[in-house]
C-alpha cells in the first residue's frame, strides 16, 4: 500500500490547556474523498484547524508526505499543498473579490481559471468582499483557497446558511475537483445525505475522538449508524 499523503498519530489538541482532540490517528489517502461527520462541538473544526496549525498540539505526530509536520507553521503547510476553508470564510472584505483571489495566486494559477469555476465572482470582481451575500462570500473564500494548488483541499461546513441552488453549484464543484483526481478533500458537513453521498469514507467523530470509520457503502448499508453516532436518519443516496 502507498504511504498515505497525510498521517495522523496519536493527535491531542486544542485550544490552550483545553484538548478538543482526543487521541486520533487516521491517514488520508492521495485522491480520497473523506467525510468528516458529528454533532456539534464534536471537534471536527478542532481537528481540520490542528493540520493547518492553528490549534496547541498537546501530543502525537502528524506526517506529510512522510515528512513530519508537526513544527511547520501555517504558512508552510499552505505552501506544501494543505489548504483549508474555514466555516467562518475569512475573506478580506475591505479588498475587492480580485483582490482577494489575487492574495491567493500561486504557480501558474490564474483570475480566469477562478472565474471559470465561478462565473458570478467575475460579475462582481470590482465589489468589495463586504458587499457580497453569504454564499458568494462562500464561493471566494472556496475560489481563494483552491488557487493556492492545495492537494489537500479542507471544507468545514461549506454548505451552511446557504441556499439549495448555491449548495448544489458548490456541491458541483467539488465532485469536479475530486474526479480530476488532483485534489483530496476533507469535507465537513451537517448535511449528512451531502456528505455520504460524496465521500468515499466516513469518519464519525464523538467528543474528539473517532467513533466510527468506515467506507460510504458500509454507512448505506446501516442507516442507524449515523442515527446512534450524530442524531440524524439517512435518506436514500
Amino acid at each position: 500500500m502507498t504511504e498515505p499523503l497525510l498521517r495522523l498519530r496519536n493527535i491531542r489538541a486544542g485550544y490552550g490547556r483545553t484538548q478538543i482532540v482526543n487521541d486520533i490517528s487516521l491517514d488520508i489517502q492521495q485522491g480520497e474523498r473523506l467525510a468528516l461527520i458529528g454533532r456539534n462541538g464534536m471537534g471536527k473544526t478542532t481537528l481540520l484547524a490542528t493540520i493547518m496549525g492553528l490549534t496547541q498540539l498537546h501530543s502525537g505526530k502528524m506526517e506529510w508526505c512522510s515528512q513530519s509536520i508537526l513544527d511547520m507553521p501555517t504558512h508552510r503547510r499552505a505552501a506544501l499543498g494543505l489548504g483549508l476553508v474555514p466555516q467562518t470564510r475569512d475573506i478580506f472584505k475591505s479588498l475587492s473579490v480580485e483582490e482577494n483571489i489575487i492574495a491567493g495566486l500561486r504557480g501558474d494559477a490564474t483570475l480566469e481559471e477562478a472565474y471559470a469555476l465561478f462565473p458570478r465572482l467575475k460579475e462582481r470582481r470590482k465589489n468589495g468582499g463586504g458587499q457580497l451575500s453569504g454564499g458568494e462570500q462562500q464561493m471566494l473564500s472556496i475560489a481563494r483557497t483552491l488557487m493556492g494548488r492545495p492537494k489537500l483541499l479542507m471544507l468545514d461546513e461549506p454548505l451552511e446558511g446557504l441556499a439549495p441552488t448555491i449548495c448544489d453549484m458548490l456541491m458541483g464543484v467539488f465532485e469536479g475537483l475530486a474526479k480530476a483526481g488532483a485534489t483530496t478533500i476533507i469535507l465537513v458537513e451537517q448535511h449528512a445525505d451531502l456528505a455520504v453521498g460524496f465521500a468515499d469514507r466516513v469518519v464519525i467523530l464523538d467528543t474528539g475522538m473517532i467513533a466510527y470509520q468506515g467506507t460510504t457503502a458500509s454507512i448505506k448499508a446501516d442507516h442507524t449508524i449515523l442515527d446512534r453516532l450524530v442524531g440524524v436518519g439517512l435518506a436514500e443516496v
